[in-house]
């Protein structure tokens, strides 16, 4: 196997357990009914969850060659992209799956992000119903 062909096979992987989480995610919202049982760890297993889609999509960029910084500016991209909710600069010699890495990593941690919102919320407001105060 070539070294371009091996660069592309390892992107794609990357790109693949992106989109794993993903639907793990979409999963998740939509289809299981089962409330958070304890938020901590709920919190904590998002948040790996983020850092996983950056190290993901950060891989998949470098091997798609669509940075021309080091690697570590390139993590350093994919976390400002998601926590500031904004695409960063798209390189010129960036290709067209190197541009759905960028895309879609921000749509998987802005919806992680949102998650954690949504958790943190419905923590609280389940340790207010176990203290016995009325929720309106």
């Amino acid at each position: 196997m070539s070294s371009y062909s091996a660069r592309i096979v390892g992107a794609w992987f990357a790109v693949y357990l992106m989109i794993d989480i993903f639907v793990f995610t979409v999963k998740w919202i939509f289809v299981d009914t089962v409330g958070i049982e304890d938020a901590k760890r709920s919190l904590f297993f998002s948040f790996i969850n983020i850092f996983e889609i950056v190290l993901f999509s950060s891989i998949a960029l470098i091997l798609f060659r669509c940075t021309s910084k080091s690697p570590w500016c390139a993590v350093y991209e994919s976390f400002r992209s998601i926590f500031k909710i904004e695409l960063f600069k798209i390189p010129d010699h960036c290709t067209d799956a190197g541009k759905f890495v960028i895309h879609f990593q921000l749509i998987v941690g802005v919806l992680l992000i949102l998650i954690v919102i949504a958790g943190l919320a419905g923590s609280i407001r389940k340790e207010k119903d176990e203290k016995g105060h009325k929720i309106d």
